[in-house]
């Protein structure tokens, strides 16, 4: 059994959701593959207590959704100066967890999760930016352990894609810019 048939098992049983754009403009083809753990699918379907927060939810949606279609993905050289980049690998490396960000409405939010082959990302976890607070503080290693960990009960002996490069994990992708 591959990682794939895994994916495509959790699919079935309800417990992974693959997301795919509502909105696709001719002429883009699906070029990557993003799906949802329950916990992020649930943000997305609500209900939710106030419009304000389904439109926050429905933005980060949109924000997920983007990975299927986007040329070029632009990722982070370094996440604790990311600028405007749409995800990174957070530290330490080893982890292979990265972040999916989504700035507009605030407050920003970000998706974590951890690659299954190249070009497939499963969105694992759902974190209120401000609440994490500065990059090594203990509220976001908590953040990166939650995503290992919902990795593990979903895949159990399946490890993450591993790669030293971002080429290794999305095609068509750039560097936001150099630290």
């Amino acid at each position: 059994m591959s990682i794939r048939d895994e994916v495509n098992g959790l699919c079935e049983q309800g417990r992974l959701f693959r997301l795919r754009p509502i909105f696709l403009d001719p002429g883009l083809r699906e070029r990557r593959e993003i799906y949802v753990s329950e916990e992020v699918n649930a943000r997305f379907s609500g209900p939710w207590d106030d419009p304000s927060v389904e439109i926050r939810c429905g933005r980060a949606q949109a924000d997920l959704e983007a990975f299927v279609s986007r040329d070029p993905i632009v990722v982070a050289r370094d996440p604790r100066r990311a600028g405007a980049s749409y995800m990174s690998r957070l530290i330490p490396p080893r982890d292979e967890v990265w972040d999916i960000r989504s700035y507009d409405p605030t407050p920003g939010i970000r998706v974590l999760g951890r690659f299954a082959e190249k070009d497939v990302f499963i969105a694992l976890t759902w974190e209120v930016r401000r609440l994490l607070n500065d990059f090594d503080s203990p509220e976001w290693r908590t953040a990166i352990r939650r995503c290992a960990t919902a990795w593990i009960n979903l895949f159990h002996v399946y490890e993450p894609l591993r790669g030293d490069y971002f080429a290794d994990y999305i095609s068509d992708a750039i560097f936001d810019r150099e630290p």
